[in-house]
């Protein structure tokens, strides 16, 4: 089957998700690195290193979902670009929330702003460009 233009804003979308993987992947490589040189300030603000890990654990995943994702829309894929975009918003959420419950002095506005960008990503996807997934194969 033929595969239709992809909308210019999808398109933007995609890179998008390739922007702010590159700024979650800085905010592992902070964290990481605050914990191989075993700054105290910086894992006291988190909670201790345990707890430290399991969120960075879960920023990786955040960051492989805006990977798989911003694959999939650039693709038009429906699996990972429809479907991947809830898995997306679901990561985000629980990164979010494991943020304000494991580590409440270090949510600052940017979980926010990274919570508000899914949001608004995972809405597009099934509103605005709900028609462009429809005669698109799987993968």
């Amino acid at each position: 089957m033929k595969r239709s233009q992809r909308p210019g804003g999808m398109t933007a979308l995609g890179l998008l998700h390739f922007t702010m993987f590159v700024i979650n992947a800085f905010s592992i490589l902070m964290r990481v690195v605050a914990l191989v040189q075993g700054d105290s300030d910086k894992i006291a603000s988190f909670g201790g290193s345990g707890q430290m890990l399991v969120l960075v654990a879960l920023r990786g995943l955040l960051c492989v979902s805006l990977v798989v994702n911003g694959v999939g829309l650039l693709r038009m894929s429906r699996v990972l670009g429809r479907f991947g975009s809830l898995f997306f918003l679901a990561v985000a959420l629980a990164d979010a929330i494991s943020n304000l419950i494991l580590a409440p002095r270090a949510f600052d506005i940017f979980d926010i702003a990274g919570l508000s960008y899914a949001l608004m990503a995972s809405g597009l996807v099934w509103t605005v460009f709900r028609r462009d997934f429809d005669h698109q194969e799987a993968f």
